[in-house]
This record gives structure tokens, sequence and C-alpha cells, in this order.
């Protein structure tokens, strides 16, 4: 779990937060994977469905405190100084899988994508809410980023190719 969730906090923050809003979309599904609700459920001592930080290093005493704190608020997307079951699952289960073109579409739809596009006003309200450390400088960057074909919407196949990343066998 520990090398998941290094690999995890080191995603951009707008890949984090396409990945919460999968594992918020997969919690509700039937037969979802519930190996990362387990893991979650042993770390919520408290079984309040929040994991604060003293709780999230008790279990994993191998990291330092630094690294720890580090992978707690990359994995805290809400920044709430609290660690939800969908930030977990996103971070352990969906982390650094390959996401299917199902889960692509329903990221997208959830960020205000119509007819799987996405146009730059709906884009910067958006990341506005979710990510306000964002400047608006580095929201243009990140959108012109994701627009590779430079026509000022960013369609199904330019939002999967880059929040795809290199999926991994150290998983779960």
């Amino acid at each position: 779990m520990v090398a998941c969730l290094r690999r995890y906090s080191a995603l951009s923050s707008f890949r984090r937060h396409v990945r919460v809003l999968i594992a918020v979309r997969d919690l509700t599904q039937p037969n979802s994977e519930r190996t990362s609700v387990a893991w979650f459920s042993d770390i919520d001592t408290a079984q309040k469905g929040m994991v604060g930080f003293s709780d999230f290093k008790a279990a994993l005493p191998t990291l330092s405190h630094e690294e720890a704190r580090s992978i707690f608020d990359s994995i805290d997307v809400a920044h709430e100084g609290l660690i939800s079951v969908s930030e977990f699952h996103a971070a352990t289960a969906v982390g650094m899988r390959r996401l299917s073109a199902e889960e692509l579409l329903a990221a997208l739809l959830m960020m205000g994508g119509k007819q799987g596009k996405l146009v730059y006003g709906t884009f910067r309200k958006v990341l506005n809410k979710q990510l306000p450390e964002m400047s608006e400088d580095e929201v243009k960057e990140l959108f012109n980023t994701l627009d590779t074909d430079g026509d000022g919407v960013i369609d199904l196949e330019e939002f999967g190719a880059f929040v795809q990343v290199e999926e991994t066998s150290q998983f779960i």
C-alpha cells in the first residue's frame, strides 16, 4: 500500500481530483473494488468515515513524519485536514490503474462537460471551485495542455490522454 500511496502523491492535483470523481462514482457501483474500503476501515479507528493525520501516520509507521504528511496532504483533495473514504479509494483502488473510457467520460461529465467535450469557461469554473490553489495562469496553461489540437475544447480523447498514468503492478 505504501508504494501505491507514494506514486499517487506524485500525481498532479488535477489528476488526483479526476480520480476522486471516479472513486465517488465507483463506490456507488455494485461489485466495486472493496479492498480499499477495508483498508480505510482499519485506519479509521473511530469509525467516523474520515481519517485524520494521526490515525493515518499510526497506520503507516514505516513512513517518516514528513513523508506521511506529504502523502496525507496529497490524498486530502478537499483540503479539509481529513481523508474521506472516496479520497482514500481514489488513492488506492483508482489511483494507478488504467481508467476505462466509461470512467473518463463519467469524470468529464461530472466536471461539466457536455457531449464528451469541455470548454474553457466550465473547466475554469470547476477548477476554481475544486482546486482553488491554482492561479488563473495555471488553469489556462493546464487547459491549453489538455487541448492538444488547439480548438478551444477538451474532448474525451484529449482528456483521457492527459489523465491516464502508466499502469503499475505495485498497486493492490
